[in-house]
């Protein structure tokens, strides 16, 4: 039985901590990049650097990493708040507001977007101990990811909207200036989840050169399945 709980002299150790520097790194470059892209204008930009999947996202592959809960949760918080703070270090580098050092300018910006620390240290918990349990209970781990990423992506637009309606929550998305976005993460998330879905409706294609009989009604596919069985054994293995 695999052991990912990385105990000192256990042969897993290394990787457990390679994948814990991998997952803190990729967290800190996503939370620049993120910073860049939005940048300190308005617009397209704006909202396309505020967008919350790509934080969820980063907190659930980094539960991804581990089976468990426990530890799926321990590296959510630390990617989350890993690209908070290199997004917040970005926006302190390259925007002038008068204070003398570096330090002053990030203490600033924190103080100033505490709402969004805050609601890392909950979400980043709790989502990448959400990556642990898919790992753990998936039978197919690719196929639950890429419906949890298309799931989030279609439902950010909603919450969006509703958030635009129900009074009082105006003023929580203050920045969502530009539908476009919006409407593009929701037409790639459903891309995904179609995508997803028309694979799961292929029937699984048999090795090539095997015997393995075909099952009863499952003599070939939908027509758009390019992964459909041959109707009889080699059929399908012209020579």
């Amino acid at each position: 039985m695999r052991n990912d709980e990385g105990r000192p002299g256990d042969p897993t150790a290394g990787t457990t901590r390679r994948r814990v520097v991998t997952v803190v790194g990729t967290a800190l470059a996503f939370g620049v990049l993120a910073a860049l892209i939005k940048g300190h204008g308005y617009g397209v930009r704006d909202t396309v650097g505020n967008l919350s999947t790509p934080w969820l996202l980063v907190a659930f592959a980094a539960g991804l990493q581990t089976r468990s809960a426990r530890r799926g949760a321990v590296l959510g918080l630390a990617a989350t708040v890993t690209a908070l703070l290199g997004f917040y270090l970005a926006v302190a580098v390259t925007t002038d507001d008068q204070l003398p050092t570096l330090g002053e300018h990030l203490a600033h910006v924190l103080r100033e977007n505490r709402r969004w620390l805050f609601s890392g240290l909950v979400s980043g918990p709790v989502v990448g101990a959400f990556g642990a349990w898919v790992r753990q209970r998936a039978r197919d781990v690719a196929t639950a990811v890429a419906v949890v990423t298309g799931l989030l992506l279609v439902a950010e637009p909603f919450v969006i909207v509703a958030a635009r309606l129900v009074p009082g929550w105006r003023q929580v998305v203050h920045w969502t200036l530009d539908p476009g976005p919006y409407l593009a993460e929701a037409v790639l998330g459903v891309l995904i989840l179609v995508i997803t879905w028309r694979r799961g409706r292929c029937p699984d294609t048999p090795v090539p050169g095997s015997r393995e009989p075909i099952p009863p009604g499952r003599g070939r596919g939908p027509r758009w399945c390019s992964r459909s069985r041959p109707d009889r054994p080699g059929a399908g293995s012209a020579r």
